[in-house]
C-alpha cells in the first residue's frame, strides 16, 4: 500500500509505500523522506483518521441477547449480547446448557488425560 504527499519544495508528489517505510507510516513519530525530484530531505508526520458510525442498539442496553463466545479452551467463555457487544461472566445454569467446564474441571480433565498418558 502507498500514501502520497507532496514536496514542500519543488511541491512534487512523493510516494511512500509501506514496504519501504513500515510502520513508520502509523506511528506518531515524525522521520524523513528524501525527495526524489528535488533531493532535499523532506520531514513527514503521520496523521492517522478514525471514521466512525452509529449504528442502531437494539438492545438499548437492557433486553440483551446473551450467546456464548466462541473460545478456547472453552472454560474462558463468555456470554456477549449479540446487539451491542456488551460482555458478562456465563451463569451456572449456562455453563450446564452449553455445556462449558469450569476452569477448575478444565485444569482437572488435563491432570487425568497427563496420568492416563503416564500410565
Amino acid at each position: 500500500m502507498s500514501y502520497k504527499l507532496i514536496c514542500p519544495y519543488c511541491k512534487t508528489e512523493i510516494e511512500l509505500d509501506t514496504d519501504d517505510y513500515g510502520d513508520q507510516i502509523f506511528a506518531e513519530d515524525i522521520f524523513t523522506v528524501e525527495c526524489r525530484h528535488c533531493g532535499k530531505i523532506v520531514l513527514v508526520e503521520p496523521h492517522v483518521t478514525v471514521c466512525l458510525e452509529g449504528m442502531e442498539c437494539k438492545c438499548q442496553g437492557e433486553n440483551h441477547k446473551w450467546l456464548p463466545t466462541i473460545t478456547f479452551p472453552k472454560c474462558l467463555t463468555e456470554m456477549m449480547c449479540e446487539y451491542c457487544g456488551e460482555r458478562r461472566p456465563m451463569t451456572d445454569k449456562e455453563r450446564e446448557e452449553f455445556n462449558i467446564p469450569t476452569i477448575e474441571d478444565y485444569m482437572k480433565s488435563i491432570r487425568q488425560n497427563n496420568e492416563t498418558i503416564k500410565t
